[in-house]
C-alpha cells in the first residue's frame, strides 16, 4: 500500500497552520498594546496641550511698576493701506493709551509691524515710564532687534532707529507673544 502523499503535508500544513494561527493572535495582542500606549500618550499629550494652550495664548499682565505696550502692524492689499496698533496697560490689565493709526507707503508685513513697535515707543518715550515690556506677534520683527548683526535690510533703518529709542529709555524689552496674546492691539483695526 502506498502512503499518500499528500498526509504529511496535511500535517505540517496543520502545524504550520496552527503557529501562524498563534503568532497572528499574539501579534494582534501586541499590536492592541501598541495601540493602546499610542492612545494615551496621545490622550497624555492632549491635555497637556489644551492647559498650556490656556496659558500660553491669553494676555499676561506684567509684574507691579512695569507697563506693557502691545503693538501691532496689519497691511490691507486691496485698500492698498496699513496701519499700527499699539496697548499701553499696567499690571492691573487697565488700558493706558491705545492707538490705531493708518499708515501711508508700507506695504511689506515687516516694516509696519516695525514701525508700530517704534510708534509706540515714541508715543512712551516723553512719559518716563522705568520699565517697559514691549510684545508685539512678529518673530521675525522680535529677532531682528535682538540681533547683534548690523542689517542691510529694507528695515534695516527702523531697527536701527528703535535700537537707538530703546538705549534712551530706562529699561525696555522686547518680547513675541502669539496672535492670541497680543488680541487687543490686533481688535484695535
Amino acid at each position: 500500500m502506498r502512503p499518500t502523499a499528500g498526509f504529511p503535508r496535511r500535517q505540517s500544513f496543520r502545524r504550520a497552520n496552527n503557529f501562524a494561527e498563534w503568532s497572528n493572535a499574539s501579534s494582534h495582542v501586541m499590536s492592541l498594546e501598541y495601540s493602546l500606549s499610542l492612545y494615551k500618550e496621545h490622550d497624555e499629550a492632549q491635555r497637556i496641550a489644551s492647559q498650556s494652550f490656556s496659558t500660553n495664548f491669553k494676555w499676561h499682565p506684567p509684574p507691579a511698576a512695569v507697563l506693557k505696550l502691545n503693538t501691532n502692524g496689519a497691511t490691507f492689499a486691496n485698500q492698498s493701506s496699513s496701519g499700527i496698533r499699539v496697548i499701553l496697560r499696567d499690571s492691573h490689565g487697565r488700558v493706558l493709551m491705545s492707538v490705531s493709526r493708518k499708515e501711508n507707503e508700507v506695504q511689506d508685513s515687516m516694516e509696519i509691524e516695525l514701525l508700530a513697535i517704534l510708534r509706540g515707543m515714541q508715543l512712551c518715550f516723553p512719559m518716563g515710564i522705568p520699565e517697559l515690556i514691549v510684545e508685539t506677534d512678529s518673530l521675525l520683527s522680535v529677532q531682528a532687534l535682538q540681533s547683534q548683526d548690523e542689517l542691510m535690510s529694507m528695515q534695516g533703518n527702523l531697527i536701527s532707529a528703535i535700537k537707538e529709542l530703546m538705549k534712551q529709555m530706562p529699561m525696555v524689552s522686547i518680547q513675541h507673544v502669539s496672535r492670541l496674546a497680543n488680541g487687543a492691539a490686533d481688535g484695535l483695526a
